[in-house]
């Protein structure tokens, strides 16, 4: 999952927030260089992305573009799946999408002291050009293909990734509907199994 469906599954805490978006930047054990809370975020978004990688749902959906795109197909899916998540926000928040937006980026910059540099920039960004919010767009979307594309350091299609995206889109919502309840239900297990962590 993209960082709008990691943001909304640890939303009911700001440390498993914070390390929510850590997750992407930090590798490797975890030995205390932060706060118990944001490395169980940290724990958190590694086991949302391992129980994402395998579920036979998702494979189906990484299987829809055709083969040129296989090796790219999780990245595309991760987007596809948040722009689903943006288009249809009001069924999984009682917020809007701005309102949402604007609350989580301010609750991670309050830990401004324990982010590293890279993350605080990036959060940052995000509040600056309300990206969270440009998933419900299409246009968004396909921009973001075309930034991976050359932020990728190994040849890729991303750049044209989006045509995969209007070719199969009917059979990508439907596999999100299909798998998101899942994921909310194995995160709020996960949650209330590791709080004590």
């Amino acid at each position: 999952m993209n960082h709008l469906a990691h943001f909304l599954l640890s939303e009911q805490d700001s440390a498993l927030l914070v390390g929510g978006l850590l997750g992407d930047f930090v590798k490797g054990r975890l030995k205390g260089q932060f706060s118990p809370g944001i490395e169980n975020g940290i724990r958190l978004h590694r086991a949302i992305d391992a129980f994402t990688d395998r579920h036979p749902i998702v494979r189906t959906s990484c299987k829809r573009p055709v083969p040129r795109f296989r090796r790219v197909a999780p990245i595309m899916t991760d987007i596809f799946y948040d722009y689903f998540l943006a288009k249809h926000w009001t069924q999984f928040h009682g917020a809007s999408l701005e309102g949402f937006s604007k609350r989580i980026t301010r609750t991670i910059l309050d830990y401004d002291i324990e982010l590293p540099a890279g993350p605080r920039r990036f959060v940052t960004y995000l509040a600056e050009t309300r990206s969270l919010e440009g998933y419900r767009d299409t246009a968004f979307i396909e921009r973001s293909f075309l930034h991976l594309n050359k932020r990728l350091t190994r040849d890729n299609p991303l750049d044209v990734a989006y045509s995969q995206f209007a070719e199969n889109e009917s059979g990508l919502e439907s596999d999100f509907f299909a798998f998101f309840p899942e994921l909310q239900q194995f995160t709020y297990a996960w949650i209330d199994s590791n709080h004590s962590l």
